[in-house]
């Protein structure tokens, strides 16, 4: 019997033990992420950032506002706020809320994008009035490309930032529009 629960236990510990090794998360990525380093990210081309740095700006909810340091995550698109002990949060995307870094006004909506499918997100507002000019400031993350051959090189990861165009008519929903 003692045999028998020594057998089972060792076979319970290394089926355990090998399911373990098969995740297939970015948990390196995601350590680094939350830790601020950049092992796992020293290959990737380009920043989410329009600017690294945070900003005062100011956000605005429930008839409140707040002065705070702010940056826009375009990768994300999603607000990081920085509070005066130096930790930073990340601001809850919201109609509600409202968000302003220096020149630049960021409402939240529901937008169509360019493929006629229905989204929200941050846009920037261009032109207030009864008719709305909106800028959608984004970024796309392309995946690493190896060589073909030895020839060729490797390319790494890159985020790429794009920005597209809205137009937004009294209440209706903001649409793409294609600037040519």
């Amino acid at each position: 019997m003692t045999f028998f629960k020594y057998a089972f236990s060792v076979l319970l510990l290394w089926g355990i033990s090998t399911s373990a090794q098969r995740v297939d998360l970015p948990v390196e990525y995601v350590k680094d992420q939350m830790l601020g380093g950049n092992k796992a990210t020293e290959q990737l081309k380009g920043t989410p950032y329009d600017n690294e740095t945070f900003l005062p700006g100011v956000v605005e909810f429930g008839g409140k506002s707040i002065t705070t340091q702010i940056r826009y995550n375009r990768l994300r698109d999603q607000f990081e706020i920085k509070n005066t002990t130096g930790e930073i949060g990340i601001l809850k995307r919201s109609r509600d809320i409202a968000v302003s870094i220096g020149d630049k006004a960021f409402d939240f909506f529901d937008y169509f994008d360019k493929d006629d499918e229905k989204k929200q997100g941050y846009l920037k507002v261009l032109v207030d009035g009864e008719v709305k000019f909106l800028k959608k400031e984004g970024a796309e993350l392309r995946s690493a490309v190896k060589a073909r051959n030895s020839y060729g090189q490797d390319k790494p990861a890159e985020i790429i930032p794009f920005e597209e165009y809205y137009i937004m008519s009294g209440s209706e929903a903001p649409k793409y529009v294609r600037l040519k």
